[in-house]
C-alpha cells in the first residue's frame, strides 16, 4: 500500500473515530508473540511518524516496543507458514473478531492497515489486479466494520514548523496565491506508466496557463522530466511540504495517485486526467473535475503493457483539459468572491 492507500485509510479512520468517540489504534497485524502478550498490534512497528498519519488527533499511534530477535523470528515464521498453507485469512479474521469484541467492550477501534482482509483487491494475477465490488474504496474498507461512509474526505494535519517551511519556499519562488501545482508523472511501481497522460499534452496546458499569468509549479520526486515553462521544485520538498504547498494553490493538476488523494485532503480544486486502471467511482472524489474516457476494457487493473496503447488516456486531448482547467479556475474565483 502506498501513500494513496494511507490517505484513503485516513477517511476510514475519521469515520471509526466518529463512531466510537475515541482515537483509533492504527497499526499493523500482530504476530503470535504480540497476541500472547495481549497486544492487538505488532508492537515493534508504529505509524507515529507515518507521512500521512503524523499528528492526526484521531489516531492513537502507540509507542514502538523493541522485540527480542527471537520473538521477531517466531512471528515471521508463523505468518509465513500461515501464508504458505493458505490460511492466513483465518488468522486475520480471528484478529478482526477480537477487534470487534474490544470495540463493544472498551469503545476503541483497531485498524490494521496491512491486513489482506482490508484489501480492496479481490485477487491478483501476474499481469493484473482485479478490484473488489462494493462501491468506493472507503465504502469497501468500512463495510468490514459494519459502517457506511458519510463522505470520502481524506485528512492530513501539519505542524507550525511545516507551515513556516512552506512559507519560506513560497517566498523563494516569489509566488502568492494565484499559482497552479502540477505533477505529470505517476508512481510506476505497481502499474508502470498506465496512469500517465502524454507528457507533451501537459506542456500545452502549462503553456496555456503561463499565457494567462498563472505560474505553474511542478512537484514530485527528483530525476523525472520537467515540463517546459514550469517552475521546477521536484526533489526539493518532502511529500508533506508538497501537499501543504498544494493547499495554498489555486489549482492542482495530475492523475490518479497519491497526490490526487492528498489534494482531496487539503481541499484544493483539482483537474484529474483518469485512465482505465480503475474507475472514478472506485477511488475518485466528486469535488474534483475528472476527465475519464470510459473504454470497454476498463477497469483493467493491468500492471503494465497495455495492449490498446492506453486509449483510455490518449483519447483525452489537451483542449479537453484546458477547458476543464478554465472552468475550474473560474469556479474557484467565483467561490472566493
Amino acid at each position: 500500500m502506498g501513500l494513496g492507500g494511507h490517505l484513503l485509510w485516513s477517511s476510514v479512520v475519521r469515520r471509526l473515530n466518529e463512531d466510537s468517540g475515541n482515537p483509533v489504534r492504527v497499526g499493523y497485524l500482530p504476530g503470535l508473540t504480540d497476541l500472547l502478550r495481549g497486544e492487538l498490534n505488532d508492537r515493534s512497528r508504529s505509524i507515529r511518524d507515518d507521512i500521512v498519519f503524523r499528528d492526526n488527533p484521531r489516531i492513537d499511534p502507540q509507542q514502538t516496543i523493541k522485540k527480542h530477535r527471537l520473538f521477531v523470528a517466531v512471528d515471521q515464521v508463523v505468518i509465513a507458514a500461515l501464508r504458505l498453507i493458505g490460511v492466513l485469512w483465518i488468522y486475520e479474521r480471528f484478529i478482526f473478531w477480537i477487534v470487534r469484541y474490544v470495540r463493544r467492550r472498551s469503545g476503541t477501534w483497531y485498524a490494521h492497515i496491512d491486513m489482506r482482509l482490508h484489501s480492496y483487491v479481490a485477487r491478483e494475477t501476474p499481469d493484473r489486479m482485479v478490484w473488489k465490488d462494493g462501491g468506493h474504496i472507503v465504502d469497501i474498507l468500512l463495510a468490514n466494520y459494519g459502517l457506511t461512509a458519510r463522505d470520502y474526505e481524506c485528512e492530513m494535519y501539519f505542524s507550525t514548523d511545516e507551515e513556516e517551511a512552506v512559507n519560506r519556499l513560497q517566498e523563494s519562488l516569489k509566488i502568492a496565491t494565484n499559482f497552479v501545482v502540477i505533477e505529470p508523472h505517476s508512481n510506476s511501481q505497481w502499474f508502470g506508466d498506465l496512469r500517465e497522460w502524454p507528457f507533451e499534452r501537459w506542456e500545452r496546458v502549462v503553456e496555456w496557463l503561463s499565457d494567462r499569468n498563472y505560474p505553474v509549479v511542478q512537484i514530485g520526486e527528483g530525476g523525472s522530466s520537467v515540463l517546459r515553462g514550469a517552475i521546477d521544485i521536484t526533489g526539493r520538498t518532502s511529500f508533506r511540504e508538497a501537499v501543504l504547498l498544494m493547499k495554498r494553490a489555486q489549482l492542482f493538476l495530475g492523475q490518479e495517485g497519491g497526490l490526487m488523494h492528498a489534494a482531496n485532503a487539503v481541499n484544493v480544486p483539482s483537474v484529474i486526467v483518469w485512465g482505465g486502471l480503475t474507475m472514478p467511482e472506485f477511488a475518485g472524489y466528486s469535488k474534483h473535475t475528472i476527465l475519464c474516457t470510459r473504454v470497454d476494457c476498463a477497469p483493467c487493473g493491468l500492471r503494465g503493457n497495455c495492449p490498446h496503447d492506453k486509449k483510455c488516456l490518449t483519447t483525452v486531448e489537451s483542449a479537453d483539459v484546458i477547458s476543464a482547467v478554465s472552468g475550474t479556475l473560474t469556479s474557484s474565483k467565483t467561490a472566493v468572491v
